[in-house]
């Protein structure tokens, strides 16, 4: 079935991301920090029955600069806007969420452990803050992404290294994130992809400190369908990841995208990463067909 009534705002992301191997035939508009709701829904065509943001930048409560009149105008004429809660995926807040939801969490505090406790060093902004040294310093300022970090602005810049060897100013600097470094002897991690009612659980092992679905190897995956219990993973470690994740989708307002866990030795899942723009590695087989039925469902409706 086509996903034609499917409009995907986009900025900076590639043929190769997931939402292109799930969507069959969307119309996209490229998108502008700048767009306005006014011309932005005058290019929606009216069969379309849903509208993605996906915008491949950390925060976007202001993009366009007419977020909420264009939400407003989509609404109006019954087009359901997927991501269109999901505006700060920035690592400082996701943990700060999770503390408030009482999942398991990564934060710490400079004073909070042992000397020799691992602290792995990142940028507060998604991907190292790569994407958003595209953006202008006007822009960036409107969207309050700062100036960004010179010291690491992209992932494999980041840094682990025990909690004395962590400068003290790294601490306090708005545009750093220092976390406890989770990790396990088989290298074991989850990723999760949703859309909407549907979910693919990966779990994944790399010997890697750093995560990449690109340098793992697929374990098992689970493809989960809201509803119906015996599409839940059995497994305890990725039934507990698997409802971490979703509770968190759904308190960020994830409708599309993916989510990172990572997991200690006693097998508790600890989400790192939330992604409104995942690429596509295609770690599981049937992953981007099971999505789709996600979608199908929304435009069937």
């Amino acid at each position: 079935m086509s996903t034609a009534a499917l409009v995907v705002y986009d900025w900076l992301t590639l043929p190769g991301f997931l939402i292109f191997a799930v969507a069959e035939g969307p119309l996209v508009i490229n998108a502008a920090v700048a767009d306005t709701a006014s011309n932005l829904l005058d290019r929606v065509p009216d069969e379309t029955d849903l509208f993605l943001f996906h915008l491949n930048c950390t925060l976007t409560h202001r993009f366009p600069a007419g977020r909420a009149p264009l939400i407003e105008g989509l609404e109006a004429r019954g087009i359901r806007v997927l991501n269109r809660n999901a505006t700060d995926i920035s690592k400082k807040h996701l943990q700060a969420r999770c503390l408030a939801l009482r999942l398991p969490s990564v934060h710490t505090r400079p004073e909070a452990g042992s000397a020799d406790d691992m602290i792995i060093v990142k940028s507060n902004l998604n991907y190292g803050g790569a994407n958003e040294w595209a953006l202008t310093l006007a822009e960036r300022d409107l969207l309050g992404v700062g100036t960004g970090s010179t010291m690491i602005y992209e992932p494999n810049h980041y840094l682990v290294m025990p909690r004395r060897e962590v400068q003290a100013e790294w601490w306090v600097d708005p545009q750093l994130t220092c976390e406890r470094f989770v990790g396990n002897r088989e290298g074991r991690w989850f990723r999760g992809f949703r859309m909407v009612n549907r979910f693919v659980l990966c779990e994944m092992s790399s010997p890697d400190e750093v995560k990449k679905v690109g340098s793992s190897r697929l374990l098992r995956s689970w493809m989960i369908t809201s509803g119906r219990d015996e599409s839940t993973p059995a497994e305890p470690v990725a039934a507990r990841t698997f409802a971490d994740m979703m509770r968190l989708a759904s308190d960020v307002g994830l409708d599309f995208g993916a989510i990172d866990a990572v997991v200690d030795s006693d097998g508790t899942p600890f989400i790192i990463d939330v992604n409104t723009t995942p690429a596509y590695y295609s770690p599981a087989p049937g992953l981007a067909d099971h999505l789709r039925g996600g979608l199908e469902g929304q435009i069937d409706a």
